[in-house]
């Protein structure tokens, strides 16, 4: 019987085609779901070259409860409109703070593949783009840079720039980020443009819609409030020096405590306690150009968010 013999030259070629395979697994970081209970996306659609305050449309999705359908169990996702003081019809809404759910619809469900790093959906509102009432695929976490990005109905729309790890601010996990030519999706978050917009760019002018902020918790620890009613509401305050290019300043007559700014996907950029009550500006100079949210807290426990453009 003939003895096998792997030479130096077999082993160098096994070694090439499973090495890279190898680096690679040790470089991607467990999958982080996305359809995961109690997950809040807020979304914003504005027209910024009519108005900077306040916004054109102010909503929510929540996964919430699980449901099956044909093979899979699927997370059920509710849109939620929030309510306002008044709708004259052509002004714009002026929405209460905090935010108050005012009604929720089920309007679709999704589901992860964790083994393809998949996000799939079947939506049951209308669409621009898919079709309702058929699963599709919403978000593809597996691809590597130079691929084709497609929309639900196999239409090309993007091509991958950039794969990287980046970090969740809130759990210190690491996540998936996608950077196509147009914007970004990134692992348990999805799309800069909204949960179903996908990646968009970054929004500068006219009308567009993007993602304000991602929470997981309760309405309560979300930023909710589940009780408020209209004689109830917080004081508001006015920006001023908005586009900003160094400072940003307000009028409140509010004592404060601390102010918070964070971006888009709901990222705490800055934290700023306060010493003192009469403070009515803050420095942003160092902030990157884009849109964000300043937050200020009163003493009184209230909570105040404006959008700013930097």
């Amino acid at each position: 019987m003939k003895d096998h013999i792997i030479t130096p030259v077999v082993v160098l070629l096994l070694l090439c085609h499973f090495l890279p395979t190898t680096l690679q697994a040790q470089n991607t970081p467990p999958y982080q779901p996305m359809a995961i209970e109690n997950a809040h996306w807020q979304i914003i659609e504005d027209n910024f070259e009519i108005n900077i305050w306040p916004v054109d449309r102010h909503y929510e999705y929540l996964a919430k409860g699980d449901t099956t359908i044909g093979d899979y169990t699927y997370k059920k996702i509710y849109r939620r409109d929030f309510a306002f003081e008044s709708d004259c019809g052509s002004c714009y809404p002026d929405y209460e703070y905090p935010l108050r759910v005012a009604s929720s619809e089920l309007v679709a469900v999704m589901r992860d593949d964790t083994l393809e790093r998949k996000v799939y959906t079947i939506k049951f509102e209308s669409h621009d783009y898919c079709y309702e009432e058929q699963e599709y695929l919403l978000y593809d976490f597996s691809v590597e840079e130079g691929d084709i990005f497609y929309n639900c109905k196999g239409e090309y729309v993007d091509s991958i720039r950039l794969k990287e790890v980046s970090t969740d601010n809130m759990t210190m996990e690491p996540l998936m980020t996608i950077h196509t030519f147009g914007g970004t999706y990134t692992e348990k978050i999805g799309g800069n443009g909204g949960l179903f917009a996908g990646p968009l760019p970054a929004p500068l002018s006219g009308w567009t819609q993007y993602l304000a902020s991602y929470c997981v918790g309760d309405d309560y620890s979300c930023g909710l409030n589940t009780s408020i009613t209209p004689k109830q509401l917080v004081p508001t305050f006015q920006l001023y020096s908005n586009p900003s290019t160094n400072i940003l300043e307000w009028e409140l007559t509010e004592a404060l405590q601390q102010i918070t700014i964070s971006n888009l996907l709901g990222q705490t950029v800055m934290t700023q306690p306060i010493n003192r009550q009469s403070i009515n500006q803050v420095n942003v100079q160092h902030l990157q150009t884009g849109i964000y949210f300043l937050q200020l807290e009163t003493t009184k426990g209230e909570l105040l968010t404006q959008k700013f453009i930097r």
